[in-house]
C-alpha cells in the first residue's frame, strides 16, 4: 500500500512516501499560529502526517477529517504505536464539518482547496 504523505519513522524503520510532506512542513512551520492548548481541525488530513507534526506545538486536540480508507488505515497503524491521545481521525468529508459547530480554534486545509470546484466557498464554509 503506497503512502502518499510522509515520511514516517517507526522504531528506526523509515517509511518513505510519494510526497515529501516534511518539506512542506518546514516551509510553513515558521508561519503557523500558536497551537498550544488549541483545538485544531486538519481537513483532508490523509494519513495524519501533519497531525503528528502539530503535536510538537502542543495542541489540546487535533481532529483529522478525511474520507480516504487507505489513509485512515495508515493513520490507525501509526496511531497504534504513537500513543498520542490528543489525535482523533474521523472518516468524514469536509462538508460534514458542520457536525462540529464552533469547535475549532484553527483549521488546516493543506492540499484540499485544489480538489474542490469552489475553493472560495470552501474557505467560507470552514470559517463559520
Amino acid at each position: 500500500m503506497p503512502w502518499k504523505k510522509g515520511p514516517f519513522n517507526l522504531f528506526g524503520i523509515e517509511i518513505d512516501s510519494e510526497w515529501r510532506s516534511d518539506w512542506k512542513w518546514e516551509r510553513i512551520a515558521p508561519n503557523l499560529p500558536a497551537l498550544k492548548d488549541k483545538v485544531v481541525c486538519d481537513l483532508g488530513c490523509a494519513n495524519g502526517y501533519y497531525m503528528y507534526r502539530m503535536l510538537e506545538l502542543e495542541p489540546k486536540l487535533v481532529l483529522g477529517l478525511d474520507p480516504n480508507l487507505k489513509a485512515w488505515l495508515q493513520f490507525q497503524a501509526i496511531q497504534r504505536f504513537s500513543g498520542a491521545e490528543n489525535l482523533q481521525y474521523e472518516y468524514l468529508r469536509g462538508e460534514q464539518m458542520d457536525m462540529f459547530p464552533q469547535m475549532f480554534d484553527v483549521v488546516f486545509c493543506l492540499g484540499v482547496l485544489y480538489h474542490t470546484p469552489d475553493p472560495i466557498g470552501k474557505l467560507w464554509f470552514v470559517s463559520i
